[in-house]
């Protein structure tokens, strides 16, 4: 088995154990590599990696993570939205027809603070639901775009606390 096949076996979140024919994508290029290198100033600092994509694609902030994250779906049209976004201003966005060409192999650099995979089977109701594996093969479904950002500070090691609030004295 030669390094590529290995990658793919050991971050890649399959569905189930079923062989994928006939669809656009292999069932693989499903899978998001999240690589964390650091915290600055509150803020992720890393890079994400697609099969669609043979360089890195560098994040600044879990927010700026999921949008890219989105665009990415959007791109490979998989998974599709469930339903349209909404905007302040009405958008018309052509439909290209065209579709992104698979970069093989997979290659990317390990995290400094943590490598993640992420495989979001559905976008409902404006949000994104998934699994997420981290290294050493543990996996964790998540139920919105939120959840995924609190497993994300989790596995990252980030320490989130709200600061007390005063109580007010009447």
């Amino acid at each position: 088995m030669d390094a590529v096949a290995k990658d793919v076996e050991r971050f890649c979140i399959f569905e189930d154990d079923l062989p994928r024919s006939g669809g656009r994508w292999p069932e693989y290029a499903a899978t998001m590599i999240l690589c964390f290198d650091r915290w600055e100033s509150d803020m992720a600092i890393g890079s994400l990696w697609t099969f669609f994509q043979s360089t890195p694609i560098p994040f600044h902030g879990l927010d700026n993570l999921l949008f890219i994250m989105d665009a990415m779906m959007d791109q490979a049209e998989q998974p599709m939205p469930w339903m349209a976004r909404r905007h302040i201003k009405e958008q018309t966005r052509p439909h290209s027809g065209r579709m992104p060409p698979l970069q093989n192999p997979l290659s990317f650099k390990p995290g400094v603070l943590a490598t993640v995979s992420v495989r979001i089977y559905t976008r409902q109701h404006a949000t994104m639901q998934g699994a997420l594996r981290v290294e050493g093969n543990q996996e964790v479904c998540f139920r919105s775009g939120l959840e995924l950002l609190y497993l994300l500070r989790e596995i990252t090691k980030h320490p989130f606390a709200l600061e007390p609030m005063e109580s007010e004295h009447v």
